[in-house]
């Protein structure tokens, strides 16, 4: 048994180890850093795993993710990082992708990727602020290894290397990895780092989205087994995925039996290791090819009678539903599935409008597939869609109408358009810009639509920027105004008249000069005469059209002193 004195000195000793050396001349900002990195440990005790809450404001979560990488570059110019400090900056990072997607899954509307507004603008800039500081450290991590400009490598350790790869997986950049491990794995001075356990159960989950050779993979997981050492649970996880895509059931489930074993041999299991099992169990439903050992997954997920948790992660239930309607082409189950998947999320409190967006585009994709002529049966099924998520959610949301406009414009039906429009108003839908773009984008599959009926839906779009507050007519809105009119599917001489005229209108109050450049070139790619038209733009008579909404828009000056130049 220890003593009291040894626990209270190596007590002393781990917590003065993570002290910064005062002495250093850069021992100011390492204190910075520390204090930046603790608001990750912040997050991470209020984050409630089982309710999927996060129990505090992320504002100085989000002001720690910013001024730590300018900290990071300095304190990298004087080699003052230490392995534990990368380790710590990774997971901060990758922490930082689940926040963002805990924060746009919350939100009560759709996410508007043109948006340059509020909570939008940061939720999107912020993603693209973490790739980027990612990337970085990976090629400051290959720079290393290689002997580069710095004097010590910048190091981390196995588990910063694991999150750095489930970092690039959570952002899908899938080839983007795959060269990364290729380039560590081959060098000499990364190499064992590379080819650790719990990174390659992070790279063989990579591996299933490429062309990978079953028998090397299998080849490489027996050594490491055969070696004596405890395979680690990522590992474990990646093979089970990996024996799973490739057909071998048998060995997936003696695999998973194994790690059951290892993980309840514990009376009392710690939270990381029943999380293996989740990963395990949730891989079975989404990679497994014999449908039948699927659906007794996803069965025993919804019962949640088990010693682990099994939520439905709504990435594993996409791949069950495309893997499910891919080998059997049964749309009842799909339906089905998609029916069940709706219930326990309602039943769990855990809906969202992201969650929405996000499945049903799956299942309208899956159905008008399977319906793609309109017909008794077809608009029997679709009928059926409604009344079921109706009864399900008790409402209708407009992702859930978002998706159904764009996937049916496969049925080029008028009659469907006007009554899915109705049907919104009927549930009193609460419409945003993303759906009026969408009403214009599936208004251009109509071989019959009038331009006054065209013109009611920008008007709506319009409308709806202004009441947003918006104060410029962004790229996604003028693509769908463009739908509707010169790359409509049946396209006419009064939808051309419509476009230019509304073109000479709208420019002025383009976001930017690049804006209208950016249609000009793909205008004219469309018909090489529109450059002619371009060219006399400011000469077209527009005086029968009428926007009042522009009124409340910013003129963009720029933009009016090139064209009138």
């Amino acid at each position: 048994m220890f003593s009291r004195v040894f626990i209270r000195r190596y007590s002393l000793s781990s917590i003065t180890a993570k002290i910064p050396d005062h002495k250093k001349p850069y021992y100011k900002q390492l204190l910075s850093f520390d204090t930046y990195i603790q608001q990750n440990d912040i997050q991470n005790s209020s984050y409630d795993n089982k309710k999927h809450i996060l129990n505090m404001k992320t504002k100085p979560f989000w002001n720690a993710i910013y001024e730590i990488i300018p900290l990071y570059k300095e304190l990298n110019l004087v080699n003052g990082l230490n392995e534990s400090r990368v380790d710590s900056l990774i997971g901060f990072l990758r922490n930082g992708l689940r926040v963002q997607r805990h924060e746009i899954s919350k939100m009560n509307k759709n996410i508007d990727y043109d948006s340059k507004i509020g909570d939008t603008k940061h939720l999107l800039n912020v993603n693209s602020f973490i790739k980027e500081s990612l990337q970085m450290i990976s090629n400051d991590i290959l720079n290393g290894g290689n002997g580069g400009k710095f004097k010590q490598p910048v190091k981390c350790t196995s588990t910063g290397l694991t999150n750095l790869f489930k970092a690039y997986l959570d952002l899908g950049l899938i080839n983007e990895a795959s060269e990364f491990w290729e380039l560590g794995k081959n060098n000499e001075n990364l190499h064992d780092l590379f080819i650790n356990q719990r990174v390659l159960g992070v790279v063989f989950q990579m591996l299933i989205s490429t062309d990978f050779k079953y028998d090397e993979v299998s080849g490489i997981y027996n050594d490491i087994k055969s070696s004596g050492d405890r395979v680690h649970g990522d590992l474990q996880i990646g093979m089970i995925q990996i024996c799973l895509v490739k057909d071998q059931l048998s060995e997936a489930l003696k695999i998973f039996k194994e790690l059951s074993n290892d993980v309840l041999k514990d009376e009392t299991p710690g939270e990381s290791s029943l999380n293996y099992l989740t990963q395990a169990h949730l891989s079975f439903i989404g990679y497994c090819n014999d449908l039948k050992t699927a659906n007794l997954f996803f069965e025993s997920s919804i019962k949640g009678d088990l010693p682990y948790l099994t939520p439905l992660q709504l990435n594993y239930i996409k791949k069950y539903m495309l893997n499910t309607w891919e080998i059997s082409k049964d749309f009842n189950k799909i339906m089905e599935i998609w029916e069940k998947t709706w219930q326990y999320y309602e039943l769990n409190n855990i809906s969202t409008n992201s969650i929405s967006s996000s499945l049903n585009d799956l299942y309208f994709s899956i159905f008008f597939e399977n319906y793609s002529n309109f017909d008794t049966d077809s608009a029997m099924q679709l009928k059926l869609t409604l009344f079921k998520y109706n009864q399900i959610r008790k409402t209708i949301d407009e992702p859930f109408f978002n998706c159904l406009l764009i996937k049916s414009m496969i049925w080029e039906n008028e009659l469907v358009f006007k009554s899915i429009l109705k049907s919104c108003d009927l549930y009193n839908l609460s419409k945003t810009n993303v759906f009026h773009r969408c009403c214009l984008k599936s208004s251009s599959s109509l071989n019959e639509i009038s331009i006054d009926d065209t013109l009611v839906l920008i008007y709506n779009l319009l409308n709806s920027n202004v009441k947003s507050g918006l104060t410029y007519i962004s790229n996604a809105d003028w693509f769908a105004i463009r739908d509707a009119t010169i790359n409509s599917k049946n396209l006419t001489n009064s939808k051309i008249d419509l476009y230019f005229k509304l073109l000479k209108k709208c420019y002025p109050y383009f976001n930017n000069y690049n804006q209208l450049s950016l249609f000009k070139r793909i205008d004219c790619k469309l018909n090489n005469d529109f450059w002619l038209v371009y060219k006399n733009l400011n000469d077209i008579d527009d005086s029968d059209l009428d926007l009042p909404q522009l009124k409340y828009f910013k003129l963009n000056s720029d933009i009016l002193e090139k064209m009138n130049n």
